[in-house]
Order: C-alpha cells, then sequence, then structure tokens
C-alpha cells in the first residue's frame, strides 16, 4: 500500500468494523500495523465458528460493502 494511502485505508476499514462487529457469531477482531513498515497491517477477527465467519459473515450481503 502506498503510504498516501494508508489513513484513508485506515478509516474505510474502521467503517467497515461496525459491519463486522454486527454479524452473527462474531466475537472480537484487532487491527495492528507494523511499526517498522506502517503500510503493512494485519486483521485478526475471533468468530464463534469457522461457519458463522464464512457463511453468516463472508457469505453475507453486508461483506459486499
Amino acid at each position: 500500500m502506498k503510504e498516501e494511502k494508508i489513513k484513508e485505508f485506515i478509516q474505510a476499514i474502521h467503517s467497515a468494523f461496525s459491519i463486522l462487529s454486527n454479524a452473527r457469531g462474531y466475537i472480537s477482531h484487532k487491527l495492528l500495523q507494523n511499526e517498522e513498515c506502517p503500510n503493512r497491517f494485519i486483521l485478526i477477527a475471533h468468530w464463534n465458528s469457522l461457519e458463522d465467519h464464512l457463511e453468516g459473515f463472508v457469505g453475507s450481503t453486508a461483506f459486499e460493502q
């Protein structure tokens, strides 16, 4: 990701977190930004089950947003 797009990405992903956190089976999430390479991120999301994630979230219309 280009450095000038980092703030835009962070804003977009934070707006998506409201959709994520309302999904069935969602437990929690954490977005980590690499301190040495600030254009690299890791998103960790915890779900009740793989089915909740794949069918309840990824397969939903909310995910398409």
